[in-house]
């Protein structure tokens, strides 16, 4: 996987996002703190990561900064999702990796929700989208259809819902 500086840069609040709902932290907590992308020599992988945990050797292949702009849009983000999740009383799940290989046909295919929230009676699944400038439609969405249909497989053995809720998140439109 060869990445984009602009894939890194939506890529780079995931991190900011996940870590802030398991922490039970504002995004605010971590301005200052570098993002960054590294790989080992010869894998064409990044990986993204805190930067305290990049060490060789390990290179690193572009950096963000955690700034006021990235902490409000992400900020923005837990808000909403930890009003949805009081609301409904719902159990959290970040960046949940659900089995896509009955949906698209691929063995062993996987993806990952940045959130499912298992409310009573209702399956929620949120994403992020943090790119400006290009709305990415809602409606009939393929990526949040697998992911719902795969959140709903996986979850519906053990709870019963009337509703799936299919929400994208787009801060900085």
């Amino acid at each position: 996987y060869t990445s984009s500086s602009f894939a890194d840069e939506g890529t780079a609040p995931h991190l900011l996002a996940s870590t802030a709902l398991e922490a039970g932290n504002d995004a605010a907590h971590y301005k200052g703190y570098g993002i960054v992308f590294a790989k080992f020599d010869g894998d064409d992988r990044s990986q993204c990561m805190w930067e305290d945990f990049a060490q060789p050797p390990m290179v690193i292949t572009s950096r963000y900064e955690v700034n006021a702009e990235m902490a409000l849009a992400v900020q923005d983000y837990l808000d909403y999702v930890r009003g949805v999740q009081a609301a409904t009383g719902a159990t959290l799940m970040v960046e949940q990796r659900l089995s896509i290989e009955s949906i698209t046909g691929e063995p062993d295919a996987h993806g990952t929700s940045d959130v499912v929230l298992l409310a009573p009676r209702e399956l929620i699944i949120v994403d992020l989208k943090y790119g400006r400038g290009v709305a990415v439609e809602a409606d009939e969405n393929p990526q949040m259809q697998i992911y719902a249909l795969a959140a709903y497989n996986e979850f519906s053995l053990a709870q019963d819902f009337d509703t799936v809720r299919m929400v994208i998140h787009q801060p900085r439109l």
